[in-house]
């Protein structure tokens, strides 16, 4: 199977192949003939220019803290979000304002949705929500600190300057936070 992809990969219709992480690059190019086709960065949203992450003034009384949740398939019902309910209720008593913001879009969106209801924290939080890429980066720059159970969410505050705490450490995580 595997001589079957890379003779895939191979093939002259392929013009480039683009990965997320270093680890799985060098694998490929130890066992691909066209290495020249390879390339990798983190993520497309770590080419995004600056200014697209520029905090917008703020007004607000509390600190704001986001987090970002996600439904992760199959986990549905087995998920324990407990440490993040402590998380929050710690973060809460400590004089910060929670937000869970809903970052999914499409099918992504309802389910992260349900997720973020599913949430029990003894804090007083409130669920944002939005169709609008503007509207959600807006969102996501008004906060201070950041816990999130995605990928995007991690690079997106990272690259503003925010502190980010990664909820999930998938090798997409790890890797990310390595090479920054």
């Amino acid at each position: 199977i595997l001589n079957k992809m890379l003779a895939f990969l191979e093939h002259q219709n392929v013009k480039s192949i683009h990965l997320r992480d270093q680890v799985s690059f060098n694998w490929l190019k130890e066992r691909m003939n066209r290495t020249e086709k390879i390339s990798w960065s983190p993520d497309i949203v770590a080419t995004l220019k600056p200014e697209f992450f520029n905090k917008e003034d703020k007004q607000l009384e509390k600190k704001q803290l986001g987090i970002i949740v996600r439904s992760r398939k199959g986990h549905e019902e087995t998920d324990n979000f407990e440490y993040i309910e402590r998380f929050i209720d710690r973060s809460y008593l400590s004089g910060w304002q929670i937000n869970i913001i809903v970052l999914g879009n499409g099918r992504t969106m309802s389910a992260d949705y349900l997720s973020a209801l599913r949430l029990n924290p003894k804090a007083d939080c409130r669920i944002i929500l939005s169709k609008s890429i503007h509207e959600l980066t807006s969102i996501l720059m008004q906060q201070d600190s950041l816990l999130s159970m995605k990928f995007h969410g991690t690079v997106a505050a990272m690259m503003a300057g925010i502190p980010s705490i990664v909820g999930v450490p998938t090798l997409k995580n790890r890797e990310f936070l390595k090479h920054i």
